[in-house]
């Protein structure tokens, strides 16, 4: 009978199991980074036996590649034995065989590591096969290909196809991942960007843009749109689990398995380089407000997100930084009246991002989340009063003696109220209706109405400054 041998990590499942329990394991606490060096230095085998025995893999939710599990069932069906061989630790490989019931055999790495020529020594040991044809995906596979029947390479690299063909080695490929360019945009969420247009509101409030500063602050906003990015894929990897439990966010590239977890660190290393080359272009205390977002992102995701309402404030908070981040380019102070506005304003807009999630679970708890369905309501009468509240601030803001300094006719800054009021009670009501995306401020930008009521209030501002 004729055998297929299988790759588990970037073959069979879209991920690599091994970067996904490091990153599981220091998100528990990540002080424990020196002990994961530790074990690291003393070589893969002790790194792989140590998280193994610390960090428990869920089968029922890894990314599975759809191609390859129709080639197994596909050899299934022409009569070949079908088995799997990985690196990664034998449980691991175990429970995934396990779950799938494809395989006659499991074979993983416990005495020694199953890397290359070990593996395939491992292969004629227990399964007592020289011939058989390999499914795998890595250039250290080549050792395996050069001395068995035929190749599969499962999204393989440049160089390992080339090497392939330079050996003169039979090999078919399987290409399962999406455009490269529209996944790694998807991952660094570019669509997310515009808000990051927040840097611009405090010199562009207190009437004080010149185009000395507006150079700045372009570099400024791509600055903390890089930032912002990086932030969002640290986010992805520690959150990968959860998110493979979310009914949207697991088709998030990294939860996916879009893109590999290797490729994925390498863009949070670029994406923190270009936040800092361009931050130094928009000056040292925008450098460190960005520092300031990265250290609140990061205990957001370690401790805050767990926290019930506390996770509101800081979302909402996420949303305040870039005012100051704009106002540091500039060295421009936020008034008061902003701050008051913006607070209570963004604090709305993080009950609606949570109320979303909320109304989708059916009374269960979110994982990773400190919320049950019956949290919904109050979660909806925070954020319904926040909003109300930033109108009023604004209101009364119209009625202050720093507008009649900034605008000409400060009776024409009322219908800004209306305006607010409007936005403000259809997206609660088309929230209700579960008409809102996962984020508001993606549904406004393409929201018709969310255009038109911008535009009312850039000309309504515009024509009371005349």
């Amino acid at each position: 009978m004729s055998t297929v041998i299988i790759d588990l990590d970037n073959t069979l499942v879209r991920t690599d199991l091994l970067l996904e329990a490091a990153i599981q394991f220091l998100k528990r606490n990540p002080f424990r980074i020196l002990k994961l060096i530790g074990w690291a230095l003393k070589g893969p085998l002790t790194l792989k036996k140590n998280l193994e025995h610390q960090i428990k893999i869920d089968p029922l939710i890894l990314p599975y590649d759809p191609k390859v599990i129709d080639l197994i069932r596909e050899y299934k069906r022409q009569g070949f034995r079908v088995l799997i061989a990985s690196a990664s630790p034998a449980s691991w490989v175990r429970e995934v065989s396990h779950h799938l019931n494809l395989f006659e055999g499991a074979l993983g790495t416990d005495s020694e590591n199953l890397k290359g020529i070990k593996k395939y020594e491992a292969i004629v040991k227990n399964f007592g096969v020289t011939e058989f044809i390999y499914v795998g995906d890595d250039y250290s596979d080549i050792a395996i290909w050069q001395r068995c029947k035929s190749a599969v390479v499962v999204n393989g690299t440049k160089e390992t196809i080339a090497a392939l063909s330079h050996e003169g080695i039979k090999h078919k490929i399987i290409e399962s991942r999406p455009n490269y360019i529209k996944t790694v945009a998807k991952l660094i969420r570019v669509r997310q960007w515009p808000k990051n247009a927040l840097l611009f509101l405090p010199v562009v409030a207190a009437h004080a843009l010149e185009s000395a500063s507006l150079l700045s602050l372009i570099c400024g906003f791509f600055g903390f749109s890089f930032a912002a990015s990086s932030v969002y894929i640290f986010n992805d990897l520690f959150d990968v689990s959860s998110d493979r439990q979310h009914h949207s966010k697991k088709s998030r590239p990294i939860a996916s398995g879009d893109i590999s977890f290797f490729n994925s660190i390498a863009l949070f290393i670029l994406m923190v380089v270009l936040s800092l080359g361009l931050g130094f272009a928009a000056g040292i205390p925008f450098i460190k407000v960005v520092v300031g977002y990265w250290f609140l992102n990061l205990v957001y995701t370690l401790y805050f997100k767990k926290q019930v309402v506390l996770d509101i404030l800081v979302l909402s908070g996420m949303y305040t930084i870039r005012l100051y981040a704009g106002a540091a380019i500039t060295l421009t102070p936020i008034s008061n009246w902003l701050l008051a506005f913006s607070t209570f304003f963004f604090f709305g807009l993080a009950c609606v991002k949570r109320y979303i999630e909320l109304l989708r679970m059916k009374g269960i708890h979110a994982a990773g989340r400190g919320y049950s369905y019956e949290d919904a309501d109050i979660v909806r009468i925070l954020g319904v009063g926040s909003g109300l509240i930033s109108i009023l601030v604004l209101l009364l803001y119209i009625q202050s003696p720093e507008v009649s300094q900034l605008y000409k006719d400060q009776s024409l800054m009322w219908f800004m109220v209306p305006i607010m009021l409007f936005w403000n009670a259809r997206l609660w009501v088309l929230t209700g209706r579960g008409q809102v995306d996962d984020d508001p401020v993606i549904f406004a930008l393409k929201d018709g109405w969310s255009w038109i009521c911008l535009i009312s209030l850039v000309f309504t501002l515009g024509v009371s400054a005349l």
